[in-house]
């Protein structure tokens, strides 16, 4: 019989079994902020029962391994664990009988399906193990156009040959050495796409590969910490996608809302790219240097990256280096890139939902005045610098909280991302972009509104709210829902609506 572990799903049995994989000598699992997120997610979906799959294989990691770490002289091998998620009830008994009652077998595993959360790869590293994850999304998927959505797909899992299924997209956190932020959001980009087979998507280590070369002035090796958005967009170029870039420095808020929905409900995801502000209370003298913040050699590139498109404040932070902004409550903390998967506007609400590797799968983020983070903080007593205040002015930005699970609530948020640049991976037909769309759809709403308020004030006729939302569709799919329309039974738009 193939040796597993089933326990019940607890805080503590999850990091023992994190543990239990490779006997880490990094102790405090728990203080990983993806571990903790994880936990926190899983119970929400309800999780009772752990099941640990001590070796598995995993071909992206092993193609990681391939190019990195089997040079490195202290390495755990390639074998990693993982670790399955149940809503119900579950023993080492029951699960036996299962795998060998073959009377029993189609109600058992369909049981077991039903119950299935998803699954948490532990790879053989100290510090940055979270590997390949996928767990169900929480709450509803979607609510229709320009309300809430989040984007999944199915991904097959097979547990000692019972198979089973998770409606999800696929996480991972950067190990710092052949994945950076932009490498895994790249990744999970690849996992998003539509129409994509995730046993062809390229492991991290091939994504940096491609990013790297073929730019001047990149360097083709390992570690690396940091990819520009032109290697950014070069790794998609490898990968035969079409890209469209927008520069978020200055659009509004509700175009960015615009911008999200479209893409989301067109089932494709968004890079974003930007920088993370958030408060660094220690001295430059006591302190030892933030993970996240920008070394120097970051901050050269992005200087190189971004050009004149910079603005002088913060020109001046990159030049003078994170010391320039250390002991105040809000600093320049690095540069940072993730994937936006889902968005919630319902009842004028404002949250994005995003694969971070930060934090998590499917982290929830609210869409803010970068000026109110500033606010927040001065209102606890610290002021930020005038050079973060000018950077930050009239700029949008998402701000990321952290959940209490003493008092079960959520904290106020504790950093912010500034979005400078979007990148949209797209099939090659797909020659549109957003702008485009959003830009005629907007003339043709003030024409429209223009005329029916001209026929509502000859007529007895009352004014309607007139709206639209876009979504990007392939011609073949326009195509047939035209002819769709002029059959009988087709449903019609009710009067004052717009449809894109």
């Amino acid at each position: 019989m193939t040796p597993y572990l089933v326990t019940e799903f607890q805080r503590e049995t999850l990091s023992a079994l994190i543990r239990e994989c490779f006997g880490y000598e990094y102790l405090q699992i728990f203080d990983k902020e993806q571990v903790k997120y994880l936990y926190g997610y899983l119970r929400s979906l309800g999780a009772k029962t752990i099941l640990l799959e001590p070796r598995y294989t995993d071909r992206d990691f092993l193609e990681d391994y391939s190019r990195y770490y089997v040079k490195r002289f202290r390495n755990d091998g390639e074998v990693c664990g993982r670790l399955h998620f149940f809503s119900c009830k579950l023993d080492h008994k029951s699960f036996d009988s299962m795998m060998l009652d073959s009377a029993r077998q189609d109600v058992s595993r369909g049981w077991l399906q039903d119950n299935y959360l998803g699954f948490v790869l532990i790879k053989p590293l100290n510090k940055t193990f979270i590997g390949k994850t996928c767990l169900r999304t929480a709450g509803d998927s979607g609510t229709g156009p320009g309300t809430k959505k989040k984007i999944s797909k199915r991904y097959d899992v097979n547990l000692f040959g019972i198979n089973l299924s998770v409606e999800s997209i696929a996480f991972q956190e950067q190990d710092k050495v052949v994945a950076a932020c932009a490498t895994t959001a790249i990744w999970t980009a690849l996992h998003a796409l539509p129409g994509r087979n995730v046993k062809t998507i390229p492991s991290c280590s091939e994504i940096t590969i491609s990013a790297l070369n073929f730019v001047d002035g990149s360097n083709n090796g390992f570690p690396n910490k940091h990819l520009t958005h032109k290697q950014i967009q070069r790794s998609l170029d490898v990968e035969g996608l079409r890209y469209h870039s927008s520069t978020l420095t200055e659009t509004p808020k509700k175009w960015f809302q615009g911008y999200a929905c479209a893409h989301i409900d067109s089932d494709i995801p968004v890079i974003l790219a930007g920088f993370v502000y958030g408060p660094q209370k220690a001295k430059a003298s006591e302190a030892e240097p933030e993970e996240d913040a920008l070394s120097e050699a970051e901050r050269l590139s992005v200087l190189e990256e971004y050009g004149d498109g910079l603005s002088d404040e913060t020109r001046a932070q990159l030049l003078a280096g994170n010391g320039a902004t250390v002991g105040q409550s809000v600093c320049l903390k690095g540069g940072h890139a993730i994937t936006l998967l889902g968005y919630d506007f319902r009842d004028s609400a404002q949250w994005i939902y995003v694969h971070d590797d930060r934090l998590g799968p499917y982290a929830r983020a609210q869409l803010i005045e970068a000026t109110s983070f500033i606010d927040l903080h001065a209102g606890n007593g610290f002021e930020a610098s005038d050079e973060v205040k000018n950077s930050l002015k009239n700029r949008w930005a998402l701000a990321f909280s952290q959940w209490d699970d003493e008092k079960q609530v959520w904290l106020s948020p504790h950093e912010i991302l500034v979005p400078d640049m979007g990148i949209v991976p797209t099939d090659k037909k797909a020659r549109l972009e957003f702008r485009y769309a959003h830009d005629t759809a907007a003339i043709l709403l003030g024409h429209i509104k223009k005329w029916m308020a001209e026929i509502c004030d000859s007529s007895e006729l009352e004014h309607q709210d007139c709206r639209y939302t876009i979504k990007l569709s392939p011609i073949s799919q326009i195509r047939s829902e035209i002819v769709g329309m002029n059959r009988p039974g087709f449903p019609r738009h009710s009067p004052g609506s717009l449809r894109n």
